[in-house]
């Protein structure tokens, strides 16, 4: 897992290193605004503490709003994989760490999770590896690629971690969502764009299905063009 925070507003070590050992993981190390967590239980326990820190961000904010501070936010990038786990350095500077293309993959949806203003993102991988017996709301965004990887990555948002109004909201707009996404993967730009819209309209806190509006918007554009020059 791959954390990240504002610093400006959320300097919470303790809280987030509560909450991940508290569900069974370890943090890695801190990295300026960031925290490396590893679970070696599996992807759950890493879902668990997602939810369990955002929670934490929930009440951290509404102390901030009620001293009349902004509110911040985290962003928090889930994967799974094989990695090496050891020591690194030199005699006179040596740390502990881990290596491998997971850990890589992590942080590269950690950074989307801004893009996608979405506070949890899981890689498919990641998802595929929940407890079938374990009840998580995960709603897919598509694939995309990271920088690093010559396949396309699926991923998935973690509605769970996501405020209660806001969560429900993009449940009950769930079919309607895939549906859009689904235009949109077979440039079909005008149905996902009116798909998207209604979206974006009836929940303009669902940053995903306003950034898919805004592609849809600009797809159409660049279609246009092309037959622009055809013509």
């Amino acid at each position: 897992v791959k954390v990240r925070y504002d610093a400006a507003g959320f300097c919470g070590h303790d809280r987030l290193g509560s909450a991940i050992r508290l569900h069974s993981g370890f943090v890695d190390k801190y990295i300026g605004d960031a925290i490396m967590a590893l679970f070696p239980g599996g992807v759950a326990d890493a879902c668990r503490a997602a939810v369990a820190m955002n929670r934490e961000l929930e009440t951290f904010n509404s102390e901030r709003v009620a001293r009349g501070l902004a509110a911040t936010r985290i962003g928090i990038g889930v994967h799974v994989g094989r990695l090496m786990l050891g020591t690194i350095g030199e005699p006179q500077r040596m740390e502990g760490t881990v290596i491998s293309d997971a850990v890589n993959v992590a942080a590269r949806l950690e950074s989307l999770t801004k893009i996608w203003s979405t506070p949890v993102l899981l890689s498919e991988d990641a998802r595929d590896a929940l407890p079938v017996d374990e009840q998580w709301s995960v709603r897919s965004l598509g694939r995309v690629s990271l920088k690093g990887k010559t396949e396309e990555v699926g991923i998935y948002e973690l509605l769970d971690a996501d405020v209660v109004e806001r969560r429900a909201s993009k449940e009950a707009s769930g079919v309607a969502f895939s549906k859009a996404l689904d235009s949109l993967r077979a440039r079909q730009y005008a149905d996902a764009e009116r798909g998207f819209a209604e979206l974006a309209s009836n929940n303009p806190d669902d940053g995903p299905a306003e950034l898919l509006l805004n592609r849809c918007r600009a797809a159409r554009v660049r279609e246009a063009g092309i037959f622009e020059v055809l013509d």
